[in-house]
């Protein structure tokens, strides 16, 4: 395949080319669960954050959920507008638990605009 030509689209998905569908399978690939651990162990420390102020399952799960039913692009800024909106309500585990579930809930109902 040439690399300015478009990779074939899945359907309902659009045209990427050749380097973006690169880009996406290599940031789409597994990591070892040591990597992801000792990466939230790092950001942990150097934040001085508890397990429950920045928890993984949780982060993940939204995540999941927004990437299924809204668009795959929209779970990280779903989870950084969680975190925002948790913040703001105080930090809290609490905060945080509720944001998640607002937005998982907005995701589960999100019906795609027309275009």
């Amino acid at each position: 395949m040439r690399r300015d030509a478009p990779h074939p689209a899945m359907p309902g998905r659009p045209q990427l080319t050749e380097e973006e569908d690169i880009v996406s399978e290599s940031s789409s690939r597994s990591v070892p669960p040591e990597a992801l651990d000792a990466w939230a162990a790092a950001l942990r420390e150097r934040f001085d954050l508890g397990e429950a102020e920045a928890p993984i399952a949780l982060v993940l799960d939204l995540a999941g959920e927004v990437a299924h039913a809204v668009a795959r692009p929209a779970a990280p800024f779903s989870a950084f507008v969680a975190g925002l909106v948790a913040g703001r309500a105080g930090g809290s585990p609490d905060d945080i638990r509720l944001a998640v579930d607002q937005i998982a809930a907005l995701a589960r109902d999100w019906q795609q605009p027309a275009g």
